[in-house]
């Protein structure tokens, strides 16, 4: 038998092709997070040098000082958001190549300011202690720290002002 070949390959050698598959390892998942507050969405994808593109309701997101695009190498993405707004709701798409992996981000409204709605003028003896009632929900926040329903906690303001906490209520006295 004679063979012919009209390709440069001889019978002798052997030609391999590989594409490398290109699939989601870790997807996006329907997340819930609170306004204000810290969020990670995090993708990782089988190839390594793979780039990805993350949208917010159709529409690319591009990094600010509020969000960021980071690739942590090794196939993992994560998309960073340094403080969630209530218009960050919607759907979260990550793009690589033809893949896409999809994600509905719902945002909670977070903590407002107590509003303090006295009924009559606030009048009280000189050096003695004045109690006014402040309602509050959720977690207070003191210099970037919360404050655990758990405990009381007693610290001066301007050597004035001291906040009497404790599980029951909020006092604030001058």
């Amino acid at each position: 038998m004679n063979l012919q070949f009209s390709h440069p390959i001889q019978p002798t050698q052997i030609a391999r092709f590989y594409a490398d598959v290109n699939k989601f390892n870790k997807k996006l998942k329907d997340t819930v997070g609170t306004e204000r507050e810290k969020l990670i969405l995090e993708v990782e994808v089988a190839d390594q040098t793979a780039s990805t593109e993350f949208f917010l309701n159709g529409e690319a997101i591009k990094p600010s000082d509020r969000i960021e695009i980071k690739n942590l190498g090794g196939g993992k993405h994560q998309l960073i958001f340094n403080s969630l707004e209530l218009t960050d709701q919607g759907e979260i798409k990550c793009k690589s190549g033809r893949l896409k992996s999809t994600c509905q981000l719902s945002v909670n409204k977070g903590e407002g300011k107590p509003e303090i709605n006295l009924e009559s003028p606030v009048e009280g003896p000189t050096g003695k202690m004045l109690i006014v009632d402040v309602p509050y929900t959720g977690k207070l926040n003191y210099f970037g720290k919360f404050i655990s329903c758990k405990h009381y906690l007693m610290f001066l303001m301007d050597n004035r002002c001291r906040i009497l906490y404790s599980p029951w209520n909020t006092k604030v006295s001058c």
